[in-house]
């Protein structure tokens, strides 16, 4: 009878464990859970981008694009940022996590000079926000939440560019009549293996019956 009890009581144990094992990965894969985990260094940002330029003296689709590993830093739930650089855009991506949606108000700047069909050109682009959903979560947990692994970012249009070329030591305006288009935008990071987790849920549940035994 004893070899019996003890046996029920492991399997109840068991079972109890596998119901919260589900309950966690369904939190995290289903994205039940409105708090994420982002930080980490083994982000890529990745961006598709083109810089219109409409001037009198240039009519130019210049392209942006990014793959670059970034380090995402994340204070509280709600907030993380990054540093970013997309062609002769740089900056710091500072993002609001509301539920899965992620957004990132970038206010108006000037680029740094850059050099195209031999000119010397600056851009100065007005405030605009750029927003993406966190589509891809968990299983495991780390510090505020289902580890993010997946955003999927929304396409935006900046208009309103102003375009300054460098003439004799001068910059010279060339009107605002010039825009940028992101095309698409995304961070994507490993997601981690299932038997990893799998493997963590064991040693729990073997800890756990360690000390029904004791």
């Amino acid at each position: 009878m004893g070899r019996r009890s003890g046996f029920a009581a492991d399997e109840s144990l068991y079972n109890s464990f596998m119901r919260y094992v589900a309950l966690v990965m369904f939190a995290g894969i289903g994205g039940v859970a409105n708090a994420y985990s982002f930080a980490g260094n083994d982000w890529t940002f990745s961006m598709d981008a083109v810089l219109s330029v409409r001037t009198a003296v240039l009519n130019e689709d210049v392209t942006l694009m990014s793959n670059d590993p970034v380090d995402v830093s994340q204070p509280d739930l709600n907030h993380f940022s990054f540093p970013y650089s997309i062609g002769p855009v740089t900056g710091q991506g500072d993002f609001v996590v509301t539920g899965d949606i992620v957004s990132d108000v970038n206010t108006g700047k000037t680029t740094d000079p850059f050099v195209y069909s031999g000119l010397t050109l600056r851009a100065t682009y007005p405030t605009f926000t750029l927003s993406g959903v966190v589509d891809g979560a968990g299983p495991s947990n780390e510090a505020f939440g289902p580890r993010a692994w997946h955003i999927t970012g929304d396409p935006v249009t900046v208009s309103n560019i102003q375009v300054e070329v460098l003439l004799a030591g001068n910059w010279v305006n060339l009107g605002s009549n010039s825009f940028a288009t992101v095309n698409d935008w995304e961070m994507t990071r490993a997601v981690p293996e299932p038997a990893t987790f799998v493997t963590l849920g064991a040693l729990a549940l073997a800890g756990l019956r360690r000390k029904s035994t004791s």
